[in-house]
């Protein structure tokens, strides 16, 4: 409690304080010339002092154990902030249901992940570093590469019949996550998971690579690297066709601006 709101609730037990000091001293003050027969002065000379001062010290520590009685009641036991109950409580957000998605936005998703999984088979250092991701017995990449056929049919079901889009969204999504998986696993193991040959041929074809695509070295020297790290490839992975026409195309152009 405050000090304002003690002195408040004080305030009728100092004003009865009050009154009965004030009684006392004026009954005390004619009981005290009743027996001097008015004679007070000289009998008491300091008695008007003497009365004066203790009327003035009653009614200020009556005042003072009246108030504080009030601000060290119970009411000033100590509560823990976690039993503090506030009055205003906080009002919860209001959740909107987000729009479902449209077959557009949907359809950008699905070609997302196709292009991504596309540019990686395209491109054979991408191959060479994480073959796991080209090869459909590896148990994450057939799981992908199941999930693309389940989402294009379920898109040409969602195309004939709108009400069956909410499965398309879930096969999309099912689809990003198993892409994210697959690389992810392929990622982490690289070629770790290979015969003991086939990690030897695979570090061999990222050498050959290298010369490939250098432009410092000669055009028949590239073009001979690329042909040997594409059939050391071939023994571990089957490496596609797009991944083979790219390395050429790049080989070719680096021939190109030698000239």
């Amino acid at each position: 409690m405050n000090e304002p709101e003690a002195k408040r609730r004080a305030a009728p037990r100092v004003r009865r304080l009050v009154l009965a000091t004030v009684v006392i001293w004026v009954g005390t003050i004619w009981l005290t010339w009743a027996i001097t027969r008015g004679d007070y002065h000289r009998t008491f000379p300091s008695a008007w002092w003497f009365w004066g001062i203790a009327f003035v010290a009653s009614w200020t520590i009556g005042a003072y154990y009246s108030l504080n009685e009030h601000i060290d009641g119970p009411e000033l036991e100590e509560v823990k902030l976690s039993d503090l109950r506030f009055a205003k409580q906080k009002q919860k957000p209001v959740l909107t249901a987000r729009p479902a998605p449209t077959m557009e936005e949907l359809d950008g998703r699905w070609h997302a992940v196709l292009g991504a999984y596309g540019a990686f088979l395209s491109d054979i250092v991408q191959i060479a570093d994480m073959p796991l991701l080209a090869d459909p017995t590896c148990p994450p990449t057939e799981k992908f590469q199941e999930q693309m056929v389940l989402t294009e049919d379920a898109h040409s079901d969602a195309v004939r019949n709108p009400r069956k889009t909410p499965q398309y969204e879930a096969a999309v999504k099912r689809l990003e996550k198993d892409w994210e998986a697959a690389r992810g696993h392929a990622k982490r193991k690289g070629f770790s998971t290979l015969e003991d040959a086939e990690q030897d041929a695979i570090r061999r074809a990222q050498s050959l690579l290298d010369i490939a695509l250098d432009e410092n070295a000669f055009a028949p020297e590239r073009r001979a690297a690329m042909h040997k790290a594409v059939a050391l490839l071939r023994t571990v992975v089957d490496l596609p066709d797009t991944a083979v026409s790219a390395i050429d195309h790049r080989v070719t152009r680096l021939e190109l601006e030698d000239h």
